[in-house]
């Protein structure tokens, strides 16, 4: 079997890192939700195992969580089994397609996008929801094109959106896309306002500050 329990979880067996990163930052959820206006909708990519979206469901009225990879959404789901979470298997970017995933064993959390494959990229506009008080992407490089795809839901809602951010982007994509996400964030009207965990950068929409 390629999951085990751990403290209660279920988690992929070969995972070390990332469990480890969990237990340092167990309370992200209830510090991002300090930034946010109204705990009605949050949307979150990656699940990954659902430890954050646990939390999340606790917070908010509603989640929606992505996880492609098969052994993270197989925990996810067996972990998260509150009624007000919606488990989607699948990427997120700007363009519907299909996608590959390169697997990190020892860091599941630092699978990231890569090449052509079976995973499915949707974008976070196909939900349409009505509301939406957050948006947080966790997602290893894909943010900047996740939030070109959340643009019509962004400027509907105005949610709190939170970001990871880090240097290894602008190596791996050829391009700095930590400057392109800090522009597009601006461009649509939002000030950072705090950055959580050494990495997590966090937005709001200036209206709300």
């Amino acid at each position: 079997m390629e999951i085990e329990q751990r403290d209660g979880w279920w988690w992929p067996k070969t995972d070390k890192r990332c469990w480890s990163y969990m237990q340092r930052f167990p309370d992200l959820p209830q510090r991002v939700a300090q930034y946010v206006k109204n705990l009605d909708t949050a949307i979150q990519a990656g699940g990954n195992a659902g430890f954050y979206t646990k939390q999340y469901a606790k917070l908010f009225s509603s989640v929606y969580t992505f996880e492609p990879d098969f052994i993270n959404f197989h925990c996810l789901t067996r972990n998260v089994t509150e009624h007000n979470v919606v488990k989607i298997q699948s990427c997120i970017g700007n363009e519907r397609g299909l996608t590959n995933l390169h697997i990190d064993e020892g860091n599941r959390g630092k699978n990231y996008i890569e090449g052509s494959g079976i995973y499915p990229i949707l974008k976070i506009d196909d939900l349409n929801v009505n509301q939406c008080s957050l948006i947080h992407l966790d997602i290893e490089g894909y943010e900047y094109n996740a939030l070109l795809g959340a643009i019509d839901t962004i400027e509907r809602c105005r949610p709190t959106v939170v970001v990871e951010i880090w240097d290894v982007l602008t190596n791996r994509f050829g391009e700095d896309l930590n400057e392109k996400t800090k522009q597009l964030m601006s461009d649509l009207n939002y000030q950072f306002v705090d950055l959580l965990d050494g990495s997590d950068w966090v937005f709001r929409p200036i209206e709300d500050i």
